[in-house]
């Protein structure tokens, strides 16, 4: 930092150490320069670049009524906040986050397909992510299979009933071809 008073001017060399990435602060700087106090307030802004991970669970499957079913979450981040977990996109619990293991149970849960997703959050509103699909299953439904079948099939007429449409285009050409002899010998 430069000082400068007329055509005097002092470098003055700070150095600032933090033990923490926080959120930062301001901080205040005063001393006696040519017999007059002068201050100076700088601000420490703190950017999170750190990319935080979180372990990625597979799938999973289980029985309905069994018990211990549950999923463990691992996120790491330097500076933790929150997290939330959604249930088929459905908040099911939103906590502050210490950087600690994160574990949810899936007892209880009728059989179906369900989604959990978690979004882990640290104090700079930074996220990570990941969903694992739960499946619960109960053996004491028997699977219903539905099976569809289609036919197609060209219904027939039947020769006796296609006899009196015959007989009578017949008749109607033997009338109008004797109308053109008719005509023609007058």
């Amino acid at each position: 930092m430069m000082v400068s008073r007329g055509e005097s001017t002092i470098e003055l060399k700070m150095i600032c150490s933090f033990l923490s990435s926080k959120l930062g602060g301001s901080s205040s700087l005063d001393f006696l320069y040519g017999g007059n106090w002068v201050s100076d307030t700088v601000i420490i802004s703190v950017h999170d670049t750190t990319i935080h991970t979180i372990n990625q669970p597979p799938d999973n499957s289980y029985e309905y009524s069994t018990t211990g079913n549950e999923l463990t979450w691992i996120p790491v981040d330097l500076n933790p906040a929150s997290y939330t977990i959604l249930r088929n996109n459905t908040s099911v619990e939103s906590q502050s986050w210490n950087g600690s293991i994160i574990t949810v149970s899936f007892d209880g849960l009728s059989a179906g397909v369900y989604n959990f997703t978690i979004i882990v959050y640290d104090a700079f509103y930074n996220s990570a992510v990941d969903t694992v699909i739960v499946t619960v299953t109960d053996p004491s439904r028997t699977p219903i299979t539905v099976t569809s079948t289609t036919t197609t099939t060209q219904e027939e007429v039947p020769f006796d009933s296609l006899i009196p449409i015959i007989l009578g285009i017949s008749a109607v050409l033997i009338v109008v071809m004797a109308l053109v002899l008719r005509r023609s010998k007058l």
